[in-house]
């Protein structure tokens, strides 16, 4: 046998790692960084954290609500279970910080699906990376961690099948139902799978009709194939323990009037505000200017993946996340043939158009990067700040407790700390903001007012909660409650309630810290006043 010479240069030699790479891990390192570094918030995520602790250690799914006194005995459906018995376990095995990481990294596993699409999409890594921002900041936008956050990961796989199906790459349709029967346990976004197959076969279908065969468009067995594999997720979205119940379940939060008055989220999205413009009207335009000055046309398919996502979008704040993910892999292609000039051409005379024009022409060059020990050590930097960030070294780093680095600095440490030492028991009135952390930390033994399960409380319950801020005969507003305890914060929101409190001779401060105010009511006296 012959001797194969030894190559100490390929041994030696550093590792031959492109710009491209880097590129591509930045949206990657933005949205993981900001996932492992937000605080837990208040609203949202501790009422889940106390689901699942009920239904891993009794092995049952409650329906019926055990944790506030105004909305006790409610029949309601926890249609997250699955997704809050995941948040206990890890829990369990690796505290808070177990659970910020896995959300840090379902957000990871969202984005790579659109990075992915975006990158085809483009024909270029650095114009599919920019289309993928889209995604990569919505993403950050709602990043707490909460069941959602599931949904973003199977909409992100969902579209990432049907794409790759649609150009010829590969065939997972059968994947499809096995996901739908996780999304269905995890998060009530799970139509929205039966939209984007809805979307492809429909568009697919009307292009066949009008423009006969073409190699762009799906052929009858493709779309037979379509057909079924949504036939077989429907079917797969009665794998759950409520069965054809859920539907109703997820008609009535959609429609719920006590989140539509009272939950930012839930409200249309405002152009005057940030959010507004992050989340809807700002990529909504950026895609729709993309699109006009795009040397190629928008297939029906695109246009439909815009239209129906934007018009969805626009209902609802917390809606503008699956446009942004939906629109990345389209912004991305017509990016990559994005009529510059015509675009620029009036900045041209001042030099700053031709300095544009130059700069992107840059960006679809493939380059010639000898660079390679540079972006090395850019990737050895990143490997470093993500350790140094996780939720185990970052408080370390930092000299502070665990608490203090993950919890929301609002967070009502201290009062609960004081309640639950002192078996202090009976009603609390306390903003919805604290709600949650309540629930987790007291309940069910000391119940809420009103949390973040929104749906589950009557209109007047919420229109009590909202108007007993601002009412000068709040005490009488909250009667019929028997409140025994006030918990209120001291922010602008609480301070005409938390002032009358003070003065009247019917409350009494028992805990005070920077944060927030406990008043018990005084024996004898009742919450009406005289």
């Amino acid at each position: 046998m012959k001797a194969i010479p030894f190559r100490s240069e390929w041994s030696l030699a550093a590792p031959r790692i492109r710009i491209e790479s880097v590129w591509v891990l930045l949206p990657v390192a933005v949205v993981l960084y900001h996932a492992l570094v937000r605080p837990l918030q208040l609203l949202d995520f501790w009422w889940h954290l106390k689901a699942g602790e009920v239904i891993v250690t009794t092995g049952t799914i409650p329906r019926v609500d055990q944790f506030s006194f105004t909305a006790q005995g409610t029949i309601y459906i926890l249609q997250n279970w699955l997704a809050e018995a995941i948040y206990y376990w890890l829990f369990g095995v690796g505290g808070l910080p177990a659970v910020i990481t896995f959300n840090a990294f379902l957000l990871v596993l969202a984005l790579l699906p659109i990075l992915y699409l975006s990158h085809r999409a483009a024909g270029s890594i650095r114009i599919g990376v920019l289309g993928a921002y889209l995604a990569a900041i919505s993403l950050i936008l709602y990043s707490n961690t909460r069941p959602q956050v599931f949904s973003f990961v199977c909409f992100s796989i969902f579209y990432w099948i049907l794409i790759e199906f649609e150009n010829g790459r590969r065939n997972l349709l059968w994947v499809l139902p096995l996901l739908m029967a996780a999304w269905v346990n995890l998060h009530g976004a799970f139509p929205l799978g039966f939209v984007l197959i809805l979307l492809l076969l429909v568009t697919h279908a009307a292009r066949r009709l009008l423009t006969g065969a073409s190699s762009t468009t799906l052929g009858w067995p493709q779309l037979g194939q379509l057909g079924l594999a949504f036939a077989a997720s429907v079917g797969a979205s009665f794998l759950n323990p409520e069965g054809y119940r859920l539907y109703g379940y997820v008609w009535d939060v959609l429609a719920n009037p006590a989140s539509r008055m009272f939950v930012t989220e839930w409200q249309p999205p405002r152009i005057d505000r940030l959010d507004g413009l992050l989340i809807c009207f700002g990529p909504f335009l950026l895609t729709l200017l993309v699109l006009m000055y795009s040397a190629q046309r928008p297939n029906l398919t695109e246009m439909a993946l815009f239209l129906v996502f934007a018009s969805y979008a626009m209902t609802s704040s917390r809606n503008g996340i699956w446009f942004c993910l939906a629109a990345s892999p389209v912004l991305a292609r017509h990016l990559a043939s994005f009529d510059r000039q015509k675009l620029l051409a009036p900045l041209a005379v001042r030099g700053v158009g031709r300095r544009l024009i130059q700069w992107w022409e840059n960006q679809q060059r493939v380059s010639v990067d000898p660079r390679y020990g540079v972006n090395t050590l850019i990737l050895v930097l990143l490997a470093l700040v993500t350790i140094a960030v996780s939720p185990w070294v970052y408080p370390r780093l930092l000299g502070t407790s665990l608490e203090q680095a993950l919890y929301d600095p609002a967070t009502p440490v201290g009062a609960v700390d004081f309640l639950e030492s002192g078996h202090h028991q009976g009603h609390i009135f306390h903003p919805q903001m604290y709600g949650d952390y309540l629930m987790w930390r007291l309940g069910p033994e000391q119940k809420t007012f009103f949390d973040g399960r929104v749906h589950l409380f009557d209109k007047s319950t919420v229109e009590d909660y909202l108007f007993a801020f601002h009412d000068s005969n709040w005490e009488k507003r909250l009667e019929k409650y028997d409140i025994r305890y006030l918990l209120l914060r001291k922010v602008e929101a609480d301070k005409k309630m938390l002032q009358s409190a003070r003065l009247s001779k019917r409350w009494q401060v028992v805990y005070e810290d920077d944060l927030s105010v406990l008043l018990e009511r005084a024996e004898g006296s009742g919450t009406g006043g005289l």
